[in-house]
């Protein structure tokens, strides 16, 4: 596919709290990507994908409290890789993986690198227990590779219970083994 995009500042980031900036300009980008999916059997799916965004004036936040600032970035070229594999073995267990490699250029901040997430959903009866863990690695708190953060793993944890046909009572966990990260 290859789609073309245009986004306007918004009047919050021209006029507003809390970094008014008049002089933004519109952001203007590419987007090139190629995938594949193949059925390898009735319970695997699997997908790859690749794809380039070649872009202009993408607005950034930069700064810190009290003291944030609006930005331009100029021109950037962002390049990655998407793979996702679906397995369901059994109506009742559905399992995923999904892998994203990334390299944003300069524009570092808040985007990693690598991102590894895994769901895992198994139903019996008015019973479903979900689970999903994901790590992120190659993360920055500003542009050009700069404040290196620490990797970090997330899990979340859902137990649900069908009460009524149309009432599911659940209990939700999201960061289960409370792991601080930024």
């Amino acid at each position: 596919s290859i789609s073309k995009g245009f986004r306007s500042p918004s009047i919050k980031e021209l006029y507003l709290f809390p970094a008014p900036t008049t002089d933004l300009l519109p952001e203007h980008l590419w987007n090139y990507e190629v995938g594949i999916q193949q059925q390898v059997n009735n319970w695997l799916k699997c997908d790859l994908n690749v794809f380039r965004l070649e872009g202009k004036n993408l607005i950034r936040l930069h700064g810190s409290w009290p003291n944030f600032s609006l930005k331009n970035s100029g021109d950037f070229t962002h390049r990655g890789v998407e793979a996702t594999a679906q397995l369901t073995p059994t109506p009742k267990l559905f399992a995923s993986a999904s892998l994203s490699v990334m390299d944003s250029g300069e524009e570092t901040r808040a985007t990693p690198g690598t991102k590894l997430s895994t769901d895992i959903n198994y139903s019996w009866q008015s019973l479903s227990i979900f689970a999903n863990v994901m790590y992120v690695r190659e993360l920055y708190g500003n542009d050009f590779h700069q404040d290196k953060l620490d990797n970090y793993t997330i899990s979340d944890f859902r137990l649900a219970f069908d009460l009524f046909a149309n009432i599911k009572l659940s209990f939700l966990v999201h960061n289960l083994f409370n792991t601080s990260y930024q």
